[in-house]
């Protein structure tokens, strides 16, 4: 997995073609608005600050320390874990990064804390210089449109998509980059076209068909290539929802429980999923972590991983990072992931714009 966020940055007024972050405009005799000019040195005005907006929704259990948090964004750890008497309050990763900035540099970054999916609207994206997606995206509001609850309306996942993708809302990462990575079918196909090694792959689109052709469609894709196992996982979708595994010689004679797969996980409701894929099982990841590369401006920074390692021990496996490449991570584990990472940003994906 590779992780390439890089910061935004101010773009310089006098970039030729480029554009231009938003900002206060004044009325001019013209009747046209014209950005307001920034103070010059020694003026007593206050500079106009950039507005940063944090599209915010994490719901899993892995909490960080927001010390004078707002008792409202408090989270409580997921039993039977219970609070440390006299440690300071825990949030989610998202609500700690807004908090973080919020309280570090006031004079210079009015931050908006956006919750989705309420928040996100294209009036208030469009009122800020750039929001950064953190824990609520497209693939949230699918999964929210398609949870059972009937809470949301039908298109409310390609709604909030379609807002997020919108270059007048200013999110990073661009538009291009968030549906290449949210259909998984499209990412594992843009891999391989670049040569790059990914597991093998076939890819059912769910549009038009129903339980019954894509358990053919899969039972037919692995017993062509000679795969004695595969994996079915739906896309889009996120953490490990709707992966499961069959035994290929099991399902071409008795089809049923592949055909009650497809069924629940892309067809009920209708248009769960978009794309069911198909793949070849590759048993040895269940026995290495899974790891994460962070790069900024194309170089690699640091990697962490869903493992502990203890010197003369054999590593443990956990759901969550729990390793770091500048800490205990060994290297013979984050440094060909670092080596990959490095070609995927150059080779497959596109191009991370500022504003």
């Amino acid at each position: 997995m590779c992780d390439s966020t890089a910061p935004p940055r101010r773009r310089n007024s006098m970039d030729d073609g480029a554009p231009r972050r938003r900002s206060s405009i004044n009325s001019m005799d013209d009747g046209a608005a014209r950005p307001a000019k920034r103070p010059r040195r020694g003026s007593m005005e206050q500079p106009t600050k950039l507005r940063v907006g944090f599209v915010c929704g994490k719901e899993d259990g892995d909490l960080v320390a927001a010390p004078g948090l707002p008792e409202q964004y408090h989270c409580a750890p997921e039993p039977p874990a219970q609070p440390k008497k006299g440690a300071p309050p825990e949030c989610h990763s998202d609500l700690a990064l807004w908090w973080w900035i919020k309280t570090r540099y006031p004079e210079t970054i009015e931050c908006d804390l956006l919750r989705g999916p309420d928040d996100v609207t294209a009036a208030r994206l469009e009122r800020n210089d750039v929001n950064l997606l953190l824990g609520w995206d497209a693939v949230s509001a699918h999964l929210e449109e398609h949870d059972g609850t009937g809470r949301f309306a039908a298109g409310h996942g390609d709604a909030k998509a379609a807002i997020l993708r919108d270059p007048a809302c200013r999110v990073f990462p661009p538009g291009e980059l968030q549906d290449l990575g949210n259909a998984k079918g499209a990412y594992v196909a843009a891999i391989r076209a670049a040569g790059l090694p990914t597991a093998p792959t076939a890819v059912y689109e769910c549009e038009g068909g129903d339980a019954e052709a894509g358990a053919a469609f899969a039972a037919d894709a692995a017993s062509a290539r000679g795969w004695k196992k595969f994996v079915a996982k739906p896309s889009p979708s996120s953490w490990s929802r709707g992966v499961d595994a069959f035994q290929t010689k099991a399902v071409a004679s008795r089809p049923a429980r592949l055909e009650a797969y497809f069924q629940e996980t892309a067809f009920n409701p209708p248009g769960a999923a978009k794309q069911i894929l198909v793949q070849r099982h590759l048993a040895g990841l269940a026995n290495l972590p899974e790891t994460r590369c962070f790069l900024i401006e194309g170089e690699f920074q640091y990697a962490v991983a869903n493992s502990t390692h203890r010197r003369g021990a054999k590593f443990e496996l956990t759901s969550c990072p729990e390793s770091s490449s500048s800490r205990d991570l060994p290297a013979k584990y984050w440094r060909p992931h670092a080596a990959l990472a490095k070609r995927v940003v150059e080779e497959v994906l596109p191009p991370l714009k500022t504003f």
